[in-house]
């Protein structure tokens, strides 16, 4: 398997296919085929650009230092640097997702970026991390083995993304110092409490500790199921389910994990037909809101309607500007998972005021701090 196979399967496996684009040719305006970086990884407006590098077979002659230089560093540079002047010069740009929906690409300044060379080559045991450039800022060199560590042992993209960025700014402040510690170094520093010290090998002690960590936050495989499950009141397209993915994609595990539970405590109540009170969760720094619940099977055929009535509830209770509703209902044998997304800000609404002080379905909010990492 080739390298831009397996960063192209190690991202579909740990990022949803909605995100990552992998088929990256376009035509500009005179019908010219270009193309950008081997692998975008798109989540809001945070862009992860990739390109991978691997010896072919009239390279494995090449001295390591050569090929590096002009392979890794130079050719693999210059690719993203055009990536971004093409988004700049030829937006919108409309390619494929892995998912087989076409989105498009806008100018670079409207994301946030991070860009990343990927390589692979046996003979090298150890490469430059960083490189800081005049035009497109700092450029992060990870071997696959390394990258690889970091997807299995960090998994979500928003803790990916926060890392890579810690890194830069120790790079900005350290420079060539850190430049020989392991991977596995910055990523116990990362999990760390101790974000601002210098780093060094004793935090390799904390991703040992990761590594052995129980953690059970993956929701992917709920998730997954999104697709066909979106309620709106408003009529949906196809990827109108892409912003509730988003906004559980830059949760950190330390949500996700309690998102998990209440996940399994509605599935749970929806099996034994036992009536619990919708549960909330308010993400303050996103100002998003979740409200979870269950429904007997006999208002199966009303699902979405209450769905709705309870998202839109729980957002005015909340206050919160991007409110996800989840229902379920046990049939038969399955579950019925149903998804409700709204973005609007808050505004005053007599009806909603009233609903909620009659008849108000929803427990009292308790403020609660999750640990990052159980380690």
């Amino acid at each position: 398997m080739t390298l831009e196979e397996l960063v192209n399967n190690t991202n579909i496996s740990f990022f949803f296919k909605e995100f990552t684009y992998s088929s990256n040719k376009f035509s500009n305006y005179n019908k010219e085929e270009l193309e950008l970086a081997d692998y975008l990884i798109l989540v809001k407006n945070q862009l992860l650009i990739f390109q991978v590098k691997e010896r072919n077979e009239e390279e494995k002659t090449v001295d390591d230092s050569i090929w590096l230089r002009n392979i890794v560093n130079k050719k693999a540079k210059k690719q993203i640097k055009d990536t971004i002047l093409y988004l700049d010069n030829y937006t919108p740009i409309e390619i494929e997702n892995n998912h087989k929906h076409t989105m498009k690409f806008n100018k670079s300044n409207e994301y946030k970026i991070q860009k990343i060379i990927c390589f692979k080559c046996e003979s090298i045991e150890k490469y430059k991390k960083f490189s800081l450039t005049q035009d497109v800022g700092v450029i992060h060199y990870f071997s696959f083995e390394d990258y690889q560590n970091i997807i299995k042992s960090l998994s979500t993209f928003a803790e990916i993304w926060e890392y890579i960025e810690f890194k830069e700014k120790l790079f900005r402040k350290y420079g060539t110092e850190i430049e020989d510690l392991s991977e596995s170094v910055f990523i116990g520093h990362y999990v760390s409490n101790e974000l601002y010290a210098k780093p060094h090998i004793r935090y390799e002690y904390y991703y040992d500790k990761l590594l052995k960590s129980v953690d059970n936050y993956d929701i992917r495989h709920i998730l997954s199921i999104m697709g066909d499950r979106l309620e709106d009141t408003r009529e949906t397209t196809s990827v109108d389910y892409y912003p509730i993915l988003e906004e559980f994609s830059l949760l950190p595990r330390s949500y996700l994990r309690h998102i998990k539970k209440l996940f399994y405590f509605i599935f749970d109540a929806a099996r034994d037909s036992i009536y619990r009170s919708p549960k909330r969760l308010l993400i303050k720094q996103n100002n998003c809101g979740f409200v979870f619940y269950s429904l007997p099977k006999d208002v199966a055929t009303e699902r979405k309607k209450i769905l709705n009535n309870v998202t839109m509830q729980a957002k005015y209770s909340l206050k919160s500007t991007v409110q996800i509703g989840v229902s379920i209902v046990y049939e038969g044998e399955d579950f019925l998972i149903d998804w409700a997304y709204i973005n609007e800000e808050h505004k005053f609404n007599e009806e909603l005021e009233k609903i909620l002080k009659e008849s108000n379905i929803f427990d009292d909010l308790k403020f609660k701090k999750f640990p990052r990492y159980l380690l």
